[in-house]
């Protein structure tokens, strides 16, 4: 029998995304250990670090994305010569 959906508070999720990042011991075992399956826990590592690159700074993927292009485009603008 299917698990009936389980839906989890913000602090939870919080707890466990410390407890695999700062931890030694691999997501499977942790989601073991805690009852959780790892297709729950991986959107949620996913999130964190999103949001770390955010406070970093990083501009996540789309910033770089775009600012390579447009240096090319300012290359292609040029002569050649």
């Amino acid at each position: 029998m299917a698990r009936q959906r389980r839906s989890y508070k913000p602090e939870h999720k919080s707890e466990v995304v410390k407890l695999v990042r700062e931890g030694s011991k691999p997501l499977g075992h942790v989601c073991r250990e805690l009852d959780l399956t790892e297709t729950a826990v991986r959107p949620w590592l996913e999130k964190d670090g999103a949001r770390a690159q955010e406070r970093a700074g990083a501009g996540g993927y789309g910033r770089g994305v775009l600012q390579a292009a447009a240096s090319c485009k300012g290359r292609m603008d040029s002569p050649v010569g």
